[in-house]
């Protein structure tokens, strides 16, 4: 395309992405899922350009995911600062009135919405990589068996299948807490077993023989929602992150990847180098 410098009205710059996260998104999933297809893929032109679209839609989902943990953190903080100037004195012979905090328990039916639906965005992914038909990749759903089950029946090719196997082989990993997740959305988006009762979501200070505790909304005895909420998100943004690269691994014939971890959670996990410099090591390579 050529620019006349005298008519840059009619040259449109659009912004694709922001991301509220501080890089985490961006550098690992957006940029460095991206470099991956860009640099080693044998896709063509169409190809790409729709893989740069999931990449941007699953990043979004990521970016919701961020949001209401963020706004959980916020509308908590506020609560939890009215709630230390009118702590709940045992002392005083009056009614103790609580108030729902039903924002919070928005925010967090919020992040579980937008958790699953992440995961329903990204496994189209293999419908480039392994060629699976969109229609069999509507969901992730059946607690992970689902997608376990095509990757381990529906794909063809012995290169294809080894891959498969080992991208199965992490689902299979992470399967627990997967479907834990999955089932509390369940319960918050559809009701199932009766829904989660918004009784647990109160924020109060109580104030006994001189001593304020403080109550926050939780799930379990021993974790907090909040602290639920950020642990969901790192968890969901290290198992898209190394999902999409194995994924890739078959249509990225120029280049070798590995994945490494790091403490640093801007940094991405998958780095890449051509494929000639390592080529000598093909015959003792192990698989991840």
């Amino acid at each position: 395309m050529e620019i006349d410098p005298n008519n840059l009205n009619k040259l449109v710059q659009r912004q694709m992405f922001v991301d509220p996260s501080g890089g985490i998104i961006n550098k690992r999933i957006m940029f460095g899922i991206s470099q991956l297809f860009m640099n080693g893929s044998d896709f063509t032109e169409k190809e790409s350009q729709e893989m740069f679209n999931l990449l941007l839609v699953t990043s979004l989902k990521l970016v919701a995911v961020w949001k209401h943990k963020e706004t959980y953190a916020k509308l908590e903080d506020e609560l939890i600062a009215a709630a230390r100037t009118k702590p709940i004195d045992e002392t005083q012979n009056v009614p103790v009135r609580l108030t729902t905090a039903q924002d919070l328990y928005l925010e967090l039916e919020g992040l579980l919405v937008q958790f699953k639906s992440c995961l329903d965005h990204m496994i189209h992914i293999l419908h480039y990589s392994f060629h699976l038909n969109f229609a069999s990749l509507t969901t992730f759903g059946d607690k992970c068996d689902k997608i376990i089950a095509l990757l381990r029946n529906n794909v063809r090719g012995d290169k294809f299948k080894k891959v498969a196997a080992q991208i199965a082989k992490i689902i299979e990993g992470n399967k627990e807490w997967l479907g834990r997740v999955i089932d509390l959305r369940d319960k918050m988006n559809h009701y199932v077993d009766g829904g989660i009762g918004l009784d647990n979501f109160t924020v109060f200070v109580r104030k006994t023989n001189s001593i304020d505790t403080l109550y926050t909304p939780k799930l379990s005895a021993d974790q907090t929602v909040r602290d639920l909420m950020t642990q969901l998100f790192t968890n969901l943004i290290d198992f898209v992150e190394r999902f999409l690269g194995l994924a890739l691994l078959p249509r990225l014939p120029k280049i070798a990847i590995q994945f490494k971890f790091d403490n640093d959670p801007t940094v991405p996990r998958w780095t890449f180098v051509p494929v000639e410099l390592v080529r000598h090591l093909e015959k003792v390579a192990k698989p991840m």
